[in-house]
């Protein structure tokens, strides 16, 4: 639940998840995506306290660990809590350049950069990225909408993802997005 939306040096969203704040904060408070599915959300975003206990939100976000923010914001979404989150939002598309799979995340390494490992259609295939924090994560499986390295549960998880093709096979796909679902 979206709570406070502080101006002061940019924009710092204060989220309440599980009982805990996380606080995400953006020195360029144009550049942040705002779309409503929540029919009491309409016309103009302000500053300050949210009323009542706050508004339902997912946020698209940049992890990072500078003091107690958890992340930069790049997408804002009102949730209509009666509807399916799922029904509500837009799939991603590709940039120019790029490329779209949809797939089973079936392994997530975190050692120096992130590389993905993918099934589609029954083959194998492989993402980079070695950018610490240059992949967005949208809709992870954790309760704080990330995702842990290491191998994903049962058979994988559902997920499509956007990646630059390198052109040379020898050369991992750069991997940019990754859209659980």
């Amino acid at each position: 639940m979206l709570t406070l939306l502080d101006c002061r040096d940019g924009l710092t969203l204060s989220v309440v998840k599980n009982g805990k704040i996380a606080r995400l904060h953006s020195s360029n408070p144009n550049a942040i995506k705002f779309t409503t599915f929540n029919p009491a959300v309409n016309g103009k975003v302000s500053c300050g306290p949210v009323a009542g206990s706050g508004v339902p939100v997912e946020i698209v976000y940049k992890p990072s660990s500078s003091g107690d923010i958890v992340g930069e914001p790049f997408a804002v979404e009102f949730i209509d809590p009666s509807t399916p989150i799922a029904s509500q939002r837009e799939p991603i598309s590709a940039r120019s350049g790029a490329s779209l799979v949809r797939g089973l995340v079936t392994l997530l390494e975190c050692s120096k950069g992130v590389t993905l490992t993918m099934t589609v259609n029954g083959q194998s295939s492989r993402f980079r990225n070695d950018k610490p924090g240059g992949v967005t994560i949208l809709n992870g499986p954790n309760a704080d909408g990330t995702v842990d390295c290491g191998p994903m549960p049962g058979k994988g998880l559902d997920a499509a993802i956007e990646f630059k093709p390198s052109g040379d096979p020898e050369i991992l796909p750069e991997l940019l997005t990754v859209q659980f679902e």
